[in-house]
């Protein structure tokens, strides 16, 4: 299972998302437009850090 959680630039947690699949699209049209920073977990604990910019 992929975590996958959406942080504001503030830090706080704005979206959580679980998933089955390693391969896999989220829905983040009603994030409002800036910066936010995703934090993705898969199922052998590898962690990934990624920089979201919404227009």
């Amino acid at each position: 299972t992929t975590k996958v959680q959406v942080y504001a630039i503030s830090g706080q947690l704005v979206k959580s998302f679980a998933n089955g699949n390693t391969d896999s699209q989220f829905n983040v049209s009603d994030l409002e437009t800036g910066l936010y920073v995703v934090k993705a977990l898969d199922e052998n604990g590898k962690n990934q850090v990624m920089k979201l910019i919404k227009k």
